[in-house]
């Protein structure tokens, strides 16, 4: 099983225990609240909210001694990534765009289809069209540079820490990412963003699993 399905059936697991154990505490205190206000009700209420963190704090302790792991993994599978070259007819295109003082758009199109297949030539051309201000719409890649793979790692780290320890700061709540298949999920955890191209989205998750499974063409 690759990497980024057990990440996100670990998360997903998590998800599910924490719907669940707000579930049960919010049907404990809908049975007491005839009895709102009184003496009862408020030791009542007391007794599931302990139960309640006492789950929840069993329930992230187990998420992270699963996640982090994963996480582990796929970090020193990043640092052990070799760094793809450019083929010499990449780095010279792009190595002439670079020394040029007038470049078309056309032109930084052109060459980024060229560089479609190296990540490391695609990030070269970013800075050249960046130093000049112009826009740059890159091909779906087919596998991300360890550096771009980091970056989603990182983030990923970032939103499962919320998702796990401060729910009320992430940007989506545990009910709503059930509903999200694997790419959806991964893509929320680490920064992916559908985009108006619905396929370019989708071919560059693909692309991210492929850097972050290691297992890139």
């Amino acid at each position: 099983m690759n990497l980024t399905v057990k990440l996100c059936n670990e998360a997903r697991d998590f998800l599910r225990a924490e719907v669940a154990i707000a579930n049960e505490f919010e049907h404990t205190v809908a049975e007491l609240d005839e009895m709102r206000g009184s003496e009862y009700h408020r030791r009542r209420t007391a007794e599931a909210e302990a139960v309640r963190d006492e789950a929840l704090a069993r329930c992230r302790a187990r998420a992270s001694e699963r996640l982090e792991p994963i996480l582990n993994t796929i970090e020193r599978r990043l640092d052990d990534s070799p760094l793809v070259a450019p083929s010499d007819e990449q780095l010279r295109a792009v190595q002439l765009l670079s020394m040029r003082k007038n470049v078309s758009a056309s032109e930084l199109q052109q060459c980024a289809q060229l560089c479609a297949d190296c990540p490391a030539a695609l990030e070269l051309l970013r800075e050249t069209a960046g130093e000049r201000g112009m826009p740059l719409q890159l091909p779906a890649p087919k596998t991300l540079s360890p550096t771009a793979a980091r970056e989603h790692l990182s983030t990923a780290r970032r939103s499962l820490d919320t998702l796990i320890y401060r729910p009320s700061e992430a940007n989506w709540t545990a009910a709503f990412l059930l509903n999200d298949d694997d790419d959806h999920l991964l893509g929320r955890l680490c920064g992916v963003w559908a985009g108006r191209d619905g396929q370019l989205s989708s071919a560059y998750i693909s692309a991210m699993r492929a850097a972050l499974d290691g297992n890139a063409e």
